[in-house]
């Protein structure tokens, strides 16, 4: 056996191919939640066009393995309550063979026990951190940045070069918000930084004028906002 037919072989075991039948009848089933509405709606829009057109590419050219590839999605509303009850019915009514995440860090966050539990592989998609807590080993992450802290240290550096000493933090009390923060905190004193304003906002918040009165008050030299 050479090694092509090694990996077609143990990729049939891992989606429980018993003969060749089964894999030429039966589609791959790929799971996930998309917002497709509220406040996540665009990037999830435009996620889910992306995963259609491949899933289309792929089909056209005989599927994977020669199943061609189903997907099962359901509109998680961009609210991060909604995901474990739609995972969990992709794992155990649906079927699916594998879970594609959710648009963004807040809907994904909440999915990652049950799918470290259940140990299956869930690709990513432009989520921050999520599984820094949870170390699920099975877990593939599709965004661009690099190490944890890339994103803070990438903007708080241009600040600190243009002549900023001093920083203000203003996020969103939920789950990418407070990921970032907490890496800007860390760089903020890796590099000397002081932060003269740091608060929190709940994610419903609409008017802000308080809120930038206070830091406005703070005078600081460099401004670090994270809310989705």
């Amino acid at each position: 056996m050479n090694r092509r037919e090694f990996g077609l072989a143990t990729a049939a075991v891992t989606f429980g191919l018993t003969s060749r039948a089964s894999a030429e009848e039966s589609p791959i089933k790929i799971g996930m939640s998309m917002p497709q509405t509220g406040g996540l709606a665009a990037g999830g829009k435009a996620s889910l066009l992306g995963i259609d057109i491949w899933r289309d590419d792929v089909n056209a050219k005989g599927g994977l393995l020669g199943r061609k590839v189903e997907l099962v999605v359901y509109d998680d509303k961009s609210s991060a309550s909604e995901t474990p009850a739609i995972y969990a019915k992709l794992l155990d009514i649906d079927k699916v063979d594998l879970l594609f995440a959710p648009y963004a860090t807040v809907p994904t966050a909440p999915i990652m026990p049950l799918v470290k539990q259940r140990g299956m592989l869930l690709m990513g998609n432009f989520s921050f951190q999520v599984n820094s807590k949870v170390g699920h080993d099975m877990w593939f992450n599709n965004a661009p940045w690099g190490p944890a802290d890339s994103w803070a240290s990438g903007f708080l550096g241009l600040g600190q070069k243009a002549g900023g000493k001093t920083v203000a933090l203003l996020s969103a009390d939920q789950e990418f918000a407070q990921n970032i923060v907490r890496t800007a905190r860390d760089v903020c004193k890796q590099r000397d930084l002081s932060i003269v304003f740091d608060q929190a906002y709940p994610p419903n918040t609409v008017e802000f004028s308080s809120i930038i009165r206070a830091l406005d008050a703070a005078k600081p030299d460099i401004g670090d906002g994270s809310g989705l």
